[in-house]
């Protein structure tokens, strides 16, 4: 898949509006899976793993909510073809489509890139950067930014290897 088609898809996620207000759901989602896929190359990452860390990083830079629902994002991002999920063939949907968080726990349901957007990213640090800018910078005070990263464990200037070179983002 072409490098830009791959951006254009980050791009177009969908996000929950009202009045004005955008949900930081999603973004913060997708930077905590480039955060692991960065860290343990891991494609798909556990539901009960990302209901943790990303209720944290909605308390901290989400809008004061009486609850948040990692789970929300979490399967519907399938719908911008970028994300998978799988072990979820026991899943009941609710009225509106979306899963329980303890069936998503209790299946042991998993979910990450798909794997065409998996393999530009493990192949192109550049692009990784460059999905992570946008996001940043299209959901997210630049104030918050640097918290952000270190939250979602992205170090900027820290080097990667990749199996062929090592570059940096």
């Amino acid at each position: 898949m072409d490098k830009n088609i791959v951006k254009e898809k980050f791009s177009k996620i969908t996000l929950w509006k009202r009045s004005g207000e955008r949900a930081p759901h999603k973004p913060l989602l997708i930077l905590y899976a480039l955060g692991r896929l960065l860290w343990d190359k891991e494609r798909l990452i556990p539901y009960e793993d990302i209901d943790n860390e990303v209720v944290k990083l909605l308390r901290d830079f989400g809008p004061d909510r009486a609850s948040y629902r990692p789970e929300y994002p979490f399967w519907r991002l399938q719908k911008d073809q970028i994300w998978e999920v799988v072990n979820a063939e026991n899943i009941e949907l609710t009225k509106s489509g979306d899963p329980k968080k303890s069936d998503l726990i209790g299946s042991h349901v998993k979910g990450g890139f798909s794997e065409v957007i998996f393999q530009e990213l493990q192949k192109d640090y550049q692009l990784f950067q460059d999905i992570i800018q946008e996001l940043l910078y299209a959901n997210f005070s630049e104030t918050v930014h640097e918290n952000i990263l270190q939250s979602v464990g992205i170090d900027i200037d820290q080097p990667f290897v990749n199996d062929k070179k090592t570059e940096t983002i």
